[in-house]
């Protein structure tokens, strides 16, 4: 070991020790952040002390100071220390943990390492989800759930898992949980915003995948998931639900059936077309009365569904 990193250790140690009594005697909030900031530098220098065997997974270390930080802020809420240190140490930690965060997914597009991303992910996600839950804070808790679906994706990678629909799946149900629970809180706007991007992502993918060579798999679970969204709307008298699988079942028969009609006799297609538009007026004509007053009566009853 060079007396380098060793000499920065006792010298923030010593500056972090400093700051942190006279910070506490004095109840001085801008010397609490100043300790809990050399506290945060001083974790690097004691990774350099300890040599190069934690290089390549800093990160990971990283994640659980800050995760300490908000462990602690959390212990000492009820205590004189908590009032002058609970800020900065939890909001140092939940901030900083970005840091480890970005480094993960930098080593990962350089070095390849799945395992480091989902580690560190992990202790970040459990950090949000933790802190969020305690202190009923939203935001973090989706925070969390975030960081987990890239856990998931993250060890899919070191597995070697090549199927889109494996990173699909998890990111598409947590939008749907997410839009779920905000739809839940009253919140329409951000119930939308997360639902139907869900839904698009699920759906969407299974699209693409079923215009592929191996389609048939992809086609039958887009079927299952849009009739599932339709009948989900219905129960639920969601409109968005309702529209989005509706489109997804058209789309679906149009590309699944669209060329096996093309391929048909041209006589073919007339008949089916003539028969089809002659179904329809014959029932136009017969029916008018009824189509119209349960034309009204739908009308009426999809304006009072929910988006």
């Amino acid at each position: 070991l060079g007396p380098g990193p060793v000499a920065a250790v006792v010298t923030l140690a010593i500056a972090g020790l400093t700051y942190g009594i006279d910070g506490t005697l004095r109840r001085v909030p801008w010397l609490a952040w100043l300790t809990v900031a050399v506290a945060f530098l001083l974790h690097f220098f004691a990774m350099a002390a300890a040599g190069m065997a934690l290089e390549g997974v800093w990160p990971a270390v990283t994640a659980g100071v800050c995760a300490l930080f908000v462990a602690l802020a959390w212990l000492l809420r009820r205590s004189w220390l908590g009032d002058l240190y609970g800020m900065p140490l939890r909001w140092a930690g939940l901030g900083l943990m970005v840091l480890p965060l970005v480094a993960a997914v930098a080593m990962l597009a350089f070095v390849d390492w799945a395992v480091l991303l989902a580690v560190t992910f992990a202790v970040a996600g459990l950090t949000y989800l933790g802190d969020g839950a305690l202190r009923r804070v939203v935001w973090l808790v989706y925070a969390g759930f975030g960081a987990l679906v890239v856990v998931i994706w993250g060890v899919l990678m070191a597995l070697e898992v090549r199927e889109p629909q494996a990173y699909v799946f998890p990111a598409g149900l947590a939008l749907l949980g997410i839009g779920w629970n905000e739809r839940r809180l009253g919140r329409s706007l951000y119930y939308q915003g997360c639902m139907v991007p869900g839904m698009a992502l699920l759906m969407g993918s299974a699209f693409i995948q079923s215009l592929g060579p191996s389609k048939w798999p992809y086609a039958l679970l887009l079927t299952v998931e849009s009739a599932v969204a339709v009948a989900w709307g219905v129960r639920r008298h969601l409109k968005r639900c309702v529209q989005v699988g509706g489109v997804a079942l058209l789309a679906n028969a149009i590309a699944q059936l669209g060329p096996a009609f093309v391929e048909l006799s041209g006589w073919i297609q007339i008949g089916l077309i003539g028969a089809l538009l002659l179904g329809s007026g014959m029932v136009a004509l017969f029916k008018r009365e009824e189509l119209l007053a349960a034309r009204q009566r739908l009308a009426t009853e999809w304006g009072q569904w929910g988006p």
